[in-house]
C-alpha cells in the first residue's frame, strides 16, 4: 500500500513561503492498493495482526511526537538495520506486482524521522 500525504494549500502559485498558505487542518491522506511513485519518503513494516493498532496510531498523529511514536513502532529508519533488506523487500514486490512500471526506488529523498 502507499499513503499519500495530500497537504492542503490556500494556493501553490508562489514557490515560497509555502507555510504561509499552508492549511494543515484540511490536510487529508489518500490510501493506494499499489505503488505510487518512485521516491519514497518512508517505509512501514506493518504485521496483519497489527493493522488496527497501525491505523489507530496513524489517526491520532497530530504533531512530531505522534510521529515519532508511529515511526518507532512500525516505521523503517534508513539507520535501522533492516533497512536495506525492508528496500530490497519493497523494489522486488513492486517489480513482481508492477512488472511494467516498476524500476528501482530512488532513496534520495528518504526520511530518517
Amino acid at each position: 500500500y502507499t499513503l499519500i500525504h495530500n497537504k492542503a494549500h490556500t494556493n501553490v502559485a508562489f514557490m515560497f513561503g509555502e507555510d504561509k498558505r499552508r492549511r494543515p487542518q484540511e490536510d487529508t491522506l489518500t490510501v493506494v492498493r499499489s505503488y505510487i511513485g518512485n521516491y519514497p519518503n518512508f517505509f512501514y513494516e506493518v504485521k496483519l495482526a497489527e493493522i488496527d493498532d497501525f491505523v489507530e496510531q496513524l489517526g491520532d498523529v497530530r504533531d512530531e511526537a505522534g510521529l515519532t511514536k508511529l515511526v518507532e513502532r512500525f516505521g523503517v529508519r534508513r539507520t535501522d538495520a533492516s533497512f536495506w533488506a525492508a528496500s530490497d523487500w519493497f523494489n522486488e514486490d513492486f517489480a513482481r506486482t508492477r512488472p511494467i512500471e516498476a524500476g528501482l526506488f530512488d532513496l534520495n529523498r528518504y526520511s530518517n524521522y
